[in-house]
């Protein structure tokens, strides 16, 4: 399998990311192991994962992040690619946004302990929280960095406007910066009427700020 350098990191990950939104739901922890270590096979080392991955499914929460903890157990943690998502709503409540400095710093903290790990690879935020200054959100995401507890910062689902304003400003003030923008982008037109509010589709604006060399590639999840 081929691998490329993500964009203004020293990460080397495989062109495939192997996504994780089923692993603990339609997938059991038998199919996981079978399908990870196929995935290495074929040079694989790029795992997307997310705090609330399972969390729609009664029962033991963050079911995804705990299988794939077990899992690095067995592996050579420095050959893999973590990444994983924090800062998503509670799907009780999705109009309250848990992206503030005290949820992220608890969504992280459970992460590194689902996960078996001392330190996530590429830490992405699952949504943005408008109401807040980026500063707030940057600065919480630079501590992250300068404690060792992540290696690079990331988001989903932000619009154009809040990412570029976000890049800006740790560009100004010397601040850990995005480097990988993940959101929903397709061949196929999507449907934008059918998705939930909070998803953020790749448009022009968003394409121009990857094309510009401004943050990393997107990719194809939500």
């Amino acid at each position: 399998m081929q691998t490329v350098k993500l964009y203004g990191t020293d990460l080397t990950v495989s062109r495939l990311c192997m996504g994780t939104v089923n692993f603990g739901t339609a997938l059991d922890e038998r199919q996981v192991d079978e399908h990870l270590g196929r995935f290495l096979e074929y040079g694989g080392n790029f795992v997307d994962t997310a705090h609330m991955y399972s969390d729609w499914i009664p029962g033991e929460k963050s079911r995804s992040e705990k299988i794939i903890g077990r899992w690095l157990q067995r592996h050579r943690r420095e050959d893999l690619v973590v990444c994983t998502k924090g800062g998503h709503f509670d799907l009780d409540t999705p109009e309250v946004s848990r992206v503030t400095p005290e949820e992220l710093v608890k969504d992280l903290h459970e992460s590194l302990e689902c996960l078996k790990t001392d330190y996530i690879d590429l830490y992405m935020l699952h949504r943005d929280n408008p109401a807040l200054p980026v500063s707030v959100i940057m600065d919480c995401l630079d501590t992250f960095v300068q404690e060792g507890k992540i290696r690079y910062a990331a988001c989903s689902n932000w619009t154009a406007e809040r990412t570029a304003e976000a890049i800006a400003y740790a560009e100004q003030a010397g601040k850990a910066s995005f480097v990988v923008n993940e959101l929903l982008w397709s061949m196929a037109e999507p449907n934008r009427e059918a998705l939930p509010e909070s998803y953020v589709v790749m448009d022009s604006e968003m394409m121009r700020l990857g094309r510009e060399g401004d943050i990393g590639g997107a990719s194809p999840h939500i």
